[in-house]
């Protein structure tokens, strides 16, 4: 007795689902990449370069670049004596493996914000006069402390650079009012 052949529509009915399931549920990740893997919003693991898994609709994807990324920033601070300044900086961020078990926030956007309260921070303490070398020579420990606030996204901040620092003589101005000529 010959044993049955197994039907094409077993094949494809089979086949074909598990391939797409397959499918779904891996990802590959190239060089200079991070593909952090969520649960609900928390943090399972990461991958680093080559094919990762993840369970298909339980589990989500997000890919970070792991290269260092030029971030702008502008800082609107009162100093000491209640000059209201603008501070224009330029840092260096680069996305390292986050710290599992946390909710997922974007590196970027946490090193942006920690940057932001260490240089609120250090500028509420200096006097107006005092604003370019106080900053200046406080950099270093911003870079720092920005690192530290935001270690557990993944994020690592380095290479701060102030650019400008812009006192605004009216306080909440943000623009010029234009000049009118005669009418």
């Amino acid at each position: 007795m010959e044993p049955e052949p197994v039907p094409l529509l077993w094949i494809l009915g089979i086949g074909v689902p598990l391939a797409l399931l397959l499918g779904s549920a891996t990802r590959w990740v190239t060089r200079g990449e991070l593909l952090v893997v969520t649960r609900r919003g928390v943090i399972v693991r990461t991958h680093g370069r080559g094919p990762a898994l993840r369970l298909p609709l339980l589990e989500h994807t997000r890919r970070l670049p792991t290269g260092p990324e030029e971030l702008l920033l502008a800082v609107r601070v009162t100093t000491r004596d209640g000059g209201d300044v603008r501070v224009l900086l330029a840092a260096e961020v680069e996305v390292v493996p986050p710290r599992m078990g946390r909710p997922f926030v974007d590196p970027r956007r946490a090193a942006s914000t920690a940057l932001g309260r260490e240089v609120t921070a250090s500028a509420a303490h200096l006097a107006t006069p005092d604003l370019a070398e106080g900053l200046t020579a406080a950099v270093y420990g911003v870079a720092e402390r920005a690192t530290e606030a935001a270690r557990d996204t993944g994020a690592r901040v380095r290479d701060v650079v102030i650019d400008e620092i812009e006192l605004l003589l009216a306080p909440g101005a943000e623009t010029e009012t234009p000049a009118r000529g005669p009418r």
